[in-house]
């Protein structure tokens, strides 16, 4: 359903919310009406806020230590799903990896008094979707990166199937090259427009070279 005179729609929403340094929570809403799979609105989510988080981040060692914590996550989560073949055991295997290290932990449920809160939303005007977000005042360096750790990490353990997860990072590898190697830069505005869509396209591809199969 089209927002009534070109308004926006809310497709999927993410609210991290952080009690101090050592635990955050993740809550995650879907609301899109139109009745696409809600695990590629999910994935979706990711891909909009990882990028608009970078961009809020600017150039710099905080946006580029974040981007190689997402490489390092996502080889881990591929090593993990190696030589299993079987949903059930992949899933309690991804139900059971780390990576947000030592210093913050995911906790389910609301988090009591959170001292910081990170909301990421996903909006559909249109034939665009865009991301809008809001966050706590102070400690950007430290919960803005880890907001899109405690994203990752949710959407990777509790909330996508085994093989929404290896599209997931297959999606988030494409956007890393794009910025790394490619002719993108995390910092641009223009790049920030484009960057969302290079790992849905990356998704889809691997979609449609499966059904060919």
């Amino acid at each position: 359903m089209a927002p009534p005179f070109g308004g926006k729609a809310l497709l999927a929403r993410a609210v991290i919310d952080f009690r101090g340094e050592s635990s955050a929570a993740v809550r995650l809403e879907v609301e899109d009406q139109e009745n696409r799979p809600r695990e590629g609105i999910l994935a979706a989510l990711f891909f909009y806020y990882y990028p608009k988080i970078l961009f809020n981040l600017g150039r710099g060692e905080t946006a580029d230590s974040l981007i190689g914590c997402v490489n390092t996550a996502s080889a881990t989560i591929t090593e993990i799903q190696k030589g299993s073949t079987d949903d059930e055991e992949r899933k309690a295997k991804l139900r059971e990896i780390d990576i947000l290290g030592a210093d913050l932990r995911l906790v389910q449920g609301e988090a009591v008094e959170p001292t910081k809160s990170y909301v990421g939303e996903l909006h559909e005007k249109g034939d665009r979707w865009l991301m809008e977000t809001q966050m706590s005042a102070g400690g950007e360096t430290y919960y803005a990166p880890s907001s899109v750790m405690a994203l990752y990490q949710q959407l990777v353990s509790e909330s996508l199937p085994p093989i929404w997860v290896t599209l997931l990072v297959h999606g988030i590898s494409a956007i890393n090259y794009y910025l790394t190697e490619g002719p993108g830069d995390y910092a641009n505005l223009g790049s920030l427009a484009v960057t969302p869509s290079v790992g849905m396209s990356a998704v889809q591809r691997l979609l449609e070279g499966a059904r060919r199969r």
